[in-house]
């Protein structure tokens, strides 16, 4: 159900950029996608597991279509 979400909002990804921002735990990142280019956050744990990523438009927005985090 997320990566259709995701698909939706981005259809195809031609690429990531390298972190634009972040530190050892967290990364900002450009998403070129078909539709337009988008922003990435990626946040992981300790033991480097993924507890946070969103694909949006719009990072101060509290509804995202793309996301996964770990409460």
């Amino acid at each position: 159900m997320i990566l259709a979400r995701c698909r939706a909002l981005t259809h195809e990804i031609d690429r990531f950029s390298i972190p634009s921002w972040g530190a050892r735990h967290y990364g900002f990142f450009g998403v070129y996608a078909e539709t337009a280019v988008f922003e990435m956050i990626l946040e992981i744990d300790d033991n480097e597991k993924i507890v946070h990523w969103v694909i949006t438009d719009d990072v101060t927005s509290s509804n995202q279509q793309c996301i996964v985090s770990r409460a």
